[in-house]
C-alpha cells in the first residue's frame, strides 16, 4: 500500500511539468456609435501589464463592429481573462474612458452579457470576447488537446474529447471490432479483419484446416490438422475409394483384391502360386532362378528373384517362411524337407532344419543345472580380470582415506578462521569510536559528531572531510583506509541532520547555516599543522568557502556541483512542491513517503527526517555565489585536486567543464584512450588461475569485437611470485588497481570473476606444488565478509551484473551463494535443470535492458568450472549494454556497413534523427550521395523542447517498476502518435532522442560543402516535431543546393526539375512541402527513390573510396 501512494505522489509530481501546452488567441468584436480609437490589452494566462503599456490603437468606425484577434497564448487560460481598455478621442487624443474588465474565458461570445464602457461623453461602447483555439485545441480555455488519428482510428469532437472511429474502441481507439469476435480462433487486427491461429481460415476464423493433403475427408470433431475421412474412403489422406476392388478389379489371373489402407495403391492382391506381382500378372516361370539354387527353398516352394542380389521363395499352400521351412501341419509327415534338413516339432510347429543343427531350441535348465553353470562361469574368470577387480578396490581404499584426510584439513581450517577472524578481533583489536564534542553554549543544539582518526594529531598532516546531502564521515571511509596506511589523521565532519549529528528546531539547512557549523566545529579542534579541506558533491560548496577563510594547504573537491543547476536538482519547482507536500502531511506518513522515494532514488538514508533534510539543503544551494569564492582561491596558494567522473548520475560532466574553466593553473587529465568501440572486459581468475580460466569466454568476445584483458597474479600460471607475499586480498586488489591504472582501460568496461578454488588434489589445474600452496594461502586470506561493503557500493551505481552458480559445485555450498544473492539489488533470478535453451537466454539478456539491473543464474546439474560451461552465456551478457548515444549508433552502423563490404556507388538515406547518421557516415566513408528526410536542424526543437521534460519523465520511469514505467511510456508515445510496439521501444526512443548532437553535425555539414556529394533535403510544413524555420536556419549551412517551394503535390514539371538538379556538376536540390507531414519517408518515397536513381546516373563520374 505504502509503495502505492508513493508511486502516484511521484507520478503527481514529475507530471507537473506539462506534457502539452495549449493555444489560442483572444477575439474582439467592438463597436461604437461614434468613431474611436482603441486600445486594449487582453491576457489569456496571465496578468496583463499596466495601461501605460497597451497595444497600438486600433480605429473603430461609428456604427460597424470592428473583430480583429488579440492576447495569443501559449499556456493554458486562466478561467477568467485580463482585459484592459482605453477609449480615445480620434482628433483630440482625449482619453474618454479607462477600465479593467476580468471576464470568463469561453469559446462562445458574450453577447447575452456583453462589456459595456461608459465614456466621459456620454456614449457606450460595447465589447464581446471569444476564446479562439487554434488547431487541435478545445475548451472554453483551450486546455483540452485532441488531434485526429492519422490512422483514423478516432477524430476529435467539438469539445476536443476523443471519438473512436467506427470499427475501433479502448481507451485509446487501438482495439478493432470483429462482431463475431473471431469465432474464438484469432486475434481481431482491424475492423472486421482477423488474423487466426494456425489451423483455420475465413474472415471470422470460422473455417477448420484439416491436414495437408487431406483429399476426401476434413477436420475431425472441429479439430485442425486432422484428416476424418467422408463414407466410402480410407487412408491417412482420405484418398482410397472402398470399392476399388469391385470397380477396377486390378488383380489379374485369379488374384483376390483386398483393400489395404497402408498400400500406396490402397489395394494388395494375393497371387496364385503361378504368378507374382502387385496385381499378379507376372508367370512365376519368368522369374524362376537358376538351378543350383534348388537347394534353397524348402517343401516344394519356388524360387524368384526379386533383383540380381535378393532370392526369394514363393511357399506353396500349407507352408510359410523365409525358405517354406515352416508347415502348419500337426506333425513331421507331411512335411517335405530338403535331403540336408530334417523335420522337427517346435511346440504346434513342424520346421525343416540344416542335419548340421538338430539342436535348434535349447531344452530348459532345471535349477541344478543353472547352479552348475555359474560355477563354470566363475571358473573361466581371467587373471587380468582378477587383477583389475582387486586394483579398484585398492583405490577405493585410498580414495577413502583421502576423503578421511581432507575433512581433517577442512576441520582444522575452519577452527583456525573461527580463531584469526571472529575471537582474536573481538577480544583483542581495539575498535576506534567516532570522538564527539561536548555540548556548547546552546543546550538546544545536539553534540557535534565526527570522526577522528588520529586525535593527538599526525607530523605529516589532516585532511577534513565534508560530506555531500546525504551523507557523513563513511563517505570518504575508502580514501580515510589509504590515509590511516600512510598514517595522516583524517576528521569527518558529521552535518546536523544527517545520520549521526542530530538536527535542531530552528534547522534551515541553509548553505551559511551548513558553514557556521563546520567553522565553529575546526575552530574548537584547533588543528595544528598542514590540512587539506576535502568535499564530496554538496560538501564541495563548503569545502571551497572552508579553503578561502583558511588557507589550507590544499583543497579537494570530489564530483563537485558546478556553478549552475544540474539535472539532480532541476527542476527546482520539483523540490519545493516535495518540501511543500511534506509540511501538508502527517509528519510520520510525510517522513515514510521522502524515506521511501529517496531510497528509490538510491539514496542511502536512515530514515524520513534526513530524507527531508536532503532535499532541503539540496534546494538552498548558493551555486552562482561560489564564483566569488573561486576567484579568491586563484589568489591563494593552495594547491587544489578537482576529480569528476562522466557517468555521475547527478550531475552532467559539462557543467563541471564550465565552472572548471574559471580555476586558473589546474592541469586536466582525461582517462580516455584507445581500445575496443564495444568495451572491454577485464578477466581475474580464482584460485588457482590464471587468464587461461577465460578462454572459452574470450573466444566469443573476440567473435563479436569486444576486447578482454586477463589478468594473472602473483605466485599463478605465468606471473611468478615475489618474497614475503602473503596472498592476501588487499595484496591482490592493489596489483589489480596498478596495473588497470597502467594500461588505461576507456570506454565501457565488465568485470568478470571465477571462484577462489583449491588444489590439484581436488580436481584442479596446478603447474606446480609451489602453485598449490600459494592456492591455499590465498584461500586462507579471503576476506569474505567484507564483500558486503562493496556489494552495497555496487547497488547504489545500478552497475547491471549477471551471477552464475551451480548445483554440482563441490566446492560452494548452494546455500551460500543463495544468502549472498539476497545482498544483491535488482536483480532477476533462474533455475534450471540442466542446459539452457535459447528461449531462456534471450529471457536472461534481457534483464540487461532498460533499467533492469541483470541476473543470477542457477544451473543445477552444472559445475564449478561454469566458466567453461556458459562461456556463450558471459560472452553476450557482456555485449549488451546500450546506452542510445550517437556515438553508439554510429559505431553499430559502421560495424555493419564493414562486414557487408558493399561495392560501387553508395547514397545514404536518414530519416529524422537518423539524419544526424547519414550525414555523418556520408562524410566519414566518402559516399556519392546523401538523402536526408524531415532533419531534424541544428538547434533543440518542439519535439525535445524543453529537455527537462524528457529528463523528468526518464527520472519517472526509472522509478517506477518495469511494468509500470514501460505502460506509461506506451501510452504517451500512442497519445503522441508515434508507431511502436512496447514501453520499451518508447524509452529508447526518447533517451536517444536526448542524446542528440545537433550543434556537432555543422562539423560535417562544412566537410560536406568540399565534397563532390549529390544531396536530397526534404522537409514539410506540418511537421509535427520539427519546426520549418529550423530546417530553413540548418539549409543555409548546405552550400549548391537549389530549392524549391511545394504546396502540396509534386508535379511532373517539378519532379523533372528536382532531378535535374543532380545532373554534372549540380549538387542536388531542397524540397519543402507545405501541407506535408513528419512521415515523408512514406508520402515521398517515390521522389527519393526517383533521386536515388538520378544520382547514380549522373553524367560526372566520382570515385567512390569506400
Amino acid at each position: 500500500m505504502t509503495n502505492s501512494i508513493i508511486a502516484i505522489f511521484t507520478i503527481a509530481l514529475y507530471f507537473l511539468v506539462p506534457l502539452t501546452d495549449a493555444f489560442g488567441t483572444i477575439e474582439m468584436l467592438v463597436s461604437s456609435p461614434r468613431t474611436i480609437l482603441l486600445e486594449s490589452t487582453v491576457c489569456a494566462n496571465f496578468e496583463c501589464p499596466a495601461p501605460d503599456d497597451l497595444s497600438t490603437p486600433r480605429k473603430v468606425q461609428a456604427g460597424t463592429a470592428l473583430r480583429f484577434g488579440t492576447g495569443r497564448y501559449n499556456g493554458e487560460a486562466r478561467e477568467r481573462i485580463d482585459l484592459h481598455i482605453k477609449v480615445i478621442e480620434p482628433i483630440t487624443n482625449d482619453v474618454l474612458a479607462i477600465e479593467h474588465h476580468r471576464p470568463l474565458a469561453d469559446n462562445k461570445w458574450n453577447q447575452d452579457t456583453p462589456i459595456v464602457v461608459k465614456t466621459s461623453k456620454g456614449f457606450n461602447v460595447t465589447v464581446q470576447l471569444k476564446n479562439k483555439c487554434e488547431s487541435f485545441y478545445y475548451g472554453n480555455r483551450c486546455g483540452r488537446y485532441c488531434i485526429p488519428s492519422r490512422d483514423q482510428h478516432w477524430e476529435c469532437s467539438s469539445e476536443g474529447e476523443r471519438r473512436c472511429s467506427a470499427g475501433w474502441t479502448g481507451g485509446d481507439c487501438s482495439n478493432p471490432i470483429c462482431p463475431g469476435g473471431c469465432s474464438g480462433r484469432g486475434k481481431c487486427v482491424a475492423p472486421n479483419k482477423c488474423s487466426c491461429i494456425n489451423g483455420f481460415n475465413g474472415t471470422q476464423c470460422e473455417q477448420c484446416l484439416p491436414r495437408a493433403g487431406c483429399v476426401n475427408g476434413g477436420c475431425h470433431n472441429g479439430v485442425p490438422n486432422t484428416c476424418k475421412c467422408r463414407d466410402g474412403f480410407i487412408g491417412d489422406r482420405c484418398d482410397i475409394d472402398i470399392k476399388i476392388c469391385s470397380l477396377q478389379k486390378p488383380c489379374a489371373n485369379g488374384g483376390q483384391c483386398s483393400i489395404d489402407s497402408k498400400s500406396s495403391t490402397g489395394y494388395k492382391c494375393e497371387c496364385p502360386f503361378d504368378f507374382i506381382g502387385p496385381q499378379c500378372k507376372t508367370p512365376l516361370n519368368d522369374v524362376r532362378c537358376a538351378a543350383s539354387a534348388q537347394h534353397v527353398c524348402q517343401n516344394g516352394g519356388a524360387y524368384i528373384s526379386m533383383d540380381e542380389k535378393t532370392i526369394q521363395c514363393k511357399c506353396p499352400k500349407g507352408f510359410t517362411g523365409k525358405f517354406c521351412e515352416y508347415g502348419t501341419h500337426k506333425d513331421c509327415s507331411m512335411m517335405k524337407c530338403s535331403e540336408t534338413a530334417t523335420c522337427h516339432m517346435s511346440g504346434d510347429l513342424a520346421i525343416c532344419v540344416e542335419n548340421e543343427k538338430t539342436t535348434v531350441i535349447p531344452p530348459v535348465r532345471t535349477p541344478t543345472e543353472r547352479v552348475k553353470a555359474v560355477e563354470e562361469m566363475r571358473k573361466t574368470l581371467t587373471r587380468k580380470e582378477e587383477e583389475e577387480i582387486a586394483m579398484k578396490a585398492f583405490q577405493d581404499s585410498i580414495l577413502t582415506f583421502a576423503l578421511l584426510l581432507f575433512c581433517i584439513i577442512g576441520v582444522s581450517f575452519s577452527i583456525f578462521l573461527f580463531y584469526t577472524r571472529i575471537y582474536l578481533p573481538l577480544h583483542q583489536r581495539a575498535n576506534p569510536s567516532a570522538g564527539s564534542l561536548p555540548t556548547t553554549s546552546t543546550s538546544s543544539r545536539p553534540s557535534p559528531v565526527y570522526k577522528d582518526s588520529l586525535p593527538s594529531g599526525s607530523t605529516f598532516g589532516t585532511v577534513v572531510g565534508l560530506h555531500g546531502s546525504p551523507g557523513s564521515h563513511k563517505d570518504f571511509k575508502y580514501i580515510r583506509h589509504r590515509l590511516d596506511d600512510m598514517g595522516i589523521r583524517f576528521i569527518g565532519i558529521n552535518y546536523p541532520g544527517f545520520k549521526h549529528t542530530e538536527a535542531y528546531p530552528s534547522q534551515r539547512f541553509g548553505n551559511v547555516e551548513r558553514q557556521r557549523y563546520s567553522d565553529s566545529l575546526l575552530n574548537e579542534l584547533d588543528i595544528r599543522g598542514k590540512v587539506i579541506i576535502m568535499g564530496h558533491s554538496r560538501g564541495c560548496e563548503n569545502a571551497l568557502i572552508t579553503a578561502t577563510h583558511r588557507n589550507p594547504h590544499g583543497l579537494v573537491m570530489i564530483n563537485p556541483t558546478g556553478l549552475r543547476i544540474h539535472k539532480g536538482s532541476r527542476p527546482k519547482g520539483k523540490l519545493e512542491s516535495l518540501n511543500y507536500m511534506h509540511k501538508q502531511l502527517p509528519k510520520k506518513i510525510g517522513d515514510k513517503v521522502m524515506y521511501q522515494l529517496l531510497k528509490t532514488v538510491g539514496f542511502k538514508i536512515q530514515d524520513g527526517e534526513e530524507a527531508i533534510a536532503v532535499i532541503r539543503t539540496i534546494q538552498k544551494c548558493d551555486l552562482e555565489k561560489q564564483l566569488d569564492y573561486i576567484l579568491k582561491l586563484n589568489e591563494m596558494p593552495t594547491k587544489t585536486m578537482i576529480t569528476f567522473g562522466g557517468r555521475d548520475h547527478l550531475i552532467e560532466k559539462e557543467i563541471i567543464f564550465e565552472a572548471l574553466q574559471k580555476y586558473q593553473g589546474l592541469k586536466h587529465f582525461d582517462s580516455l584512450s584507445s581500445g575496443s568501440s564495444l568495451g572491454t572486459v577485464v578477466g581475474f581468475h580464482g584460485s588457482p588461475g590464471s587468464h587461461n580460466d577465460f578462454k572459452y569466454v574470450r573466444s566469443k568476445l573476440d567473435e563479436m569485437g569486444i576486447r578482454f584483458i586477463g589478468i594473472n597474479y602473483p605466485g599463478f600460471g605465468n606471473t611468478p611470485g615475489y618474497e614475503g607475499q602473503e596472498h592476501g586480498n588487499p595484496e591482490r586488489q592493489n596489483f589489480t588497481n596498478a596495473l588497470l591504472d597502467e594500461l588505461k582501460v576507456d570506454g565501457k568496461i565488465i568485470f568478470v570473476g571465477h571462484s577462489r578454488g583449491f588444489y590439484k588434489a581436488i580436481g584442479f589445474k596446478v603447474q606446480s606444488g609451489e602453485e598449490a600452496i600459494n592456492a591455499m594461502r590465498s584461500a586462507m586470506r579471503m576476506s569474505l565478509e567484507d564483500q558486503i561493503e562493496y556489494i552495497e557500493k555496487l547497488n547504489e551505481k545500478n552497475t547491471k551484473k549477471l551471477i552464475i552458480f551451480g548445483g554440482n559445485d563441490h566446492l560452494v555450498e548452494e546455500e551460500i551463494v543463495l544468502e549472498k544473492l539476497e545482498k544483491h539489488d535488482g536483480l532477476e533470478h533462474f533455475r534450471f535443470g540442466d542446459n539452457i535453451n535459447e528461449d531462456e537466454k534471450i529471457k536472461i539478456m534481457e534483464t540487461f535492458t532498460g533499467n533492469r539491473l541483470g541476473a543470477s543464474v542457477f544451473v543445477a546439474k552444472d559445475t564449478h568450472f561454469q566458466n567453461k560451461s556458459q562461456a556463450d552465456l558471459v560472452a553476450e551478457a557482456c555485449y549488451l549494454s546500450q546506452e542510445h548515444t550517437n556515438v553508439e549508433r554510429q559505431n553499430f552502423s559502421n560495424s555493419l556497413l564493414d562486414e557487408l563490404a558493399i561495392d560501387g556507388k553508395i547514397a545514404y538515406i536518414g530519416h529524422s534523427r537518423g539524419c544526424e547518421n547519414a550525414l555523418q557516415s556520408v562524410v566519414t566513408r566518402s559516399g556519392y550521395g546523401l538523402v536526408m528526410i524531415n532533419p531534424i536542424g541544428l538547434r533543440i526543437h518542439k519535439g525535445i523542447n524543453p529537455i527537462s521534460r524528457m529528463e523528468a519523465i526518464n527520472t519517472v520511469y526509472s522509478w517506477l517498476p518495469s511494468f509500470a514505467g514501460n505502460a506509461m511510456m506506451l501510452g504517451l508515445y500512442k497519445l503522441v502518435g508515434f508507431k511502436i510496439q512496447n514501453g520499451e521501444e518508447a524509452i529508447n526512443s526518447m533517451r536517444s532522442m536526448m542524446k542528440v548532437s545537433l550543434g556537432g553535425q555543422l562539423e560535417y555539414i562544412e566537410k560536406m560543402n568540399k565534397m563532390d556529394i549529390k544531396k536530397l533535403i526534404v522537409f514539410a510544413g506540418k511537421d509535427h516535431l520539427v519546426e520549418e524555420e529550423i530546417i530553413f536556419e540548418s539549409l543555409e549551412k548546405h552550400e549548391g543546393l537549389q530549392h524549391f517551394n511545394i504546396d502540396d503535390k509534386i508535379s511532373d514539371e517539378e519532379k523533372q526539375k528536382i532531378m535535374d538538379s543532380f545532373g554534372g556538376s549540380q549538387r542536388g536540390a531542397s524540397v519543402f512541402v507545405a501541407k506535408d507531414n513528419h512521415f515523408q519517408n512514406k508520402s515521398q518515397a517515390v521522389l527519393v527513390a526517383d533521386a536515388c536513381k538520378a544520382m547514380f546516373e549522373a553524367d560526372e563520374t566520382v570515385k567512390n573510396k569506400l
